[in-house]
This record gives structure tokens, sequence and C-alpha cells, in this order.
């Protein structure tokens, strides 16, 4: 610091705009890993009345220093995406939001469909009607069932599709349930993955 400071002038050093901000930061670190060098040598932390802790969070601070590599030329895509993440960051939240009415609308229609009457499974049903009605026993199992069939993994406990227990119960709501996953992976993901491209560039 004392030779950039000779080189430079303190004033160009400290108060030129561009630099200012990680001189600065610089210089607080020298001077709080000073104090605690003096400390150490003095004698302990404990006998110097400075809680330990505070010295812990000062070595995390340090590790601040690794952004001002992030200037670098070859950090740029990085930082773009970085840029666009935050930039896209409420999008992103209604997004959730959005996804969240939708899969909850839909659980409580499969719900009080192909759910049980009782918060319990049938016990003298086919293994197709327990196999849907374990997946749609409550909301919220019918929510991670619906969010799981929307992400392509639609299947039972033991492995076969959902969507052919369902078929085995009712042809009618097979199709409903197929028509859900449509528009959700068609529909929903699509507009939200524009609108939210849209909004990062």
């Amino acid at each position: 610091i004392f030779l950039k400071v000779g080189l430079n002038g303190c004033h160009a050093h400290y108060c030129k705009e561009g630099d200012r901000m990680s001189n600065i930061f610089d210089f607080c670190l020298v001077i709080v890993d000073t104090v605690q060098l003096v400390v150490l040598l003095i004698g302990t932390v404990a006998s110097a009345g400075i809680p330990a802790s505070l010295f812990r969070v000062v070595r995390l601070v340090r590790m601040a220093r690794i952004v001002r590599l992030l200037r670098a030329s070859v950090f740029k895509d990085l930082i773009s995406m970085l840029q666009g993440m935050v930039g896209a960051a409420s999008t992103l939240l209604w997004s959730c939001v959005t996804m969240v009415l939708f899969l909850y609308t839909a659980s409580l229609i499969f719900r009080e469909s192909l759910g049980p009457e009782e918060m319990q499974v049938s016990a003298g049903a086919s293994k197709s009607q327990q196999m849907v009605e374990e997946s749609f026993l409550n909301v919220p199992r019918s929510m991670i069932t619906t969010f799981r069939c929307t992400f392509g993994d639609c299947t039972d406990t033991d492995g076969t599709p959902l969507l052919e227990q369902i078929l085995n119960i009712s042809v009618f709501w097979s199709y409903v349930y197929a028509g859900f996953i449509f528009v959700a992976v068609i529909g929903l993901f699509n507009v939200i993955s524009a609108i939210f491209v849209e909004s990062s560039l």
C-alpha cells in the first residue's frame, strides 16, 4: 500500500474515481490485520478483551478480495450471467408464484376426483386404484405428484407410469390428466421461459 501511495499519490490513490473503493477496502483490511497481529503479539485475545469471533469474521471478509478478480476479461461471461440472474429475480419470483398457484389448483381438482373419500387408501380396491389414491391421498401429496409429473417423473412407487394407473380406473380422467401435463409443460413452462429470457437480456 505504501508503495502504491508513493507512486500514485495519496489523493489519486484514494480519491480518484475507478479503484477508489477497492483501495479503501484494501487499506481497511491491512489496518484490521495489523490490529489483530498486535493483539496476538501482546497477549491472548481473551486477555485483550476482544472476542475471538470478531477476528473470525474478519478472516471471512478477506475473501471479498476475490471479487476484484472478477474484473478480468476472462470472467466477462460470468458477470453477464450474474447480472442477468439479478435482473430477472423479480420475474423468477412471480414465475414461482404462478407455478405454485397452478399446481395448487390442479392438485385440488385431482385430489377430489382421483383421491380417496377418506384420508386413507381403500383396502378392497384394485392395485391401480390403490396406487392412484396413494398418489392423491391429500392436498400436499397431490401437489407433490402433480409437480413430479410436470417435470417428467410421473410414476408411482413401483415405477409404473401414473397415467397408466389412472387409465385403468377412468379413461376420462386419464385424458384430463394428460391434458394437464401438456398444458403445464408445453404451455406454462414455455411462457415462463420466454418471459424469463426476455427479462434477463
